[in-house]
């Protein structure tokens, strides 16, 4: 599965991109609250 970056972003990479940094934030606020 290889990345390849583009410039001009679609919809769906945006979608990704929020869905990865809420798992992020989410993951972080777990860790923090123990």
């Amino acid at each position: 599965m290889r990345i390849r970056f583009r410039c001009p972003l679609e919809p769906a990479d945006f979608a990704a991109l929020g869905v990865l940094t809420a798992c992020v934030v989410v993951i972080a606020a777990v860790l923090h609250s123990f």
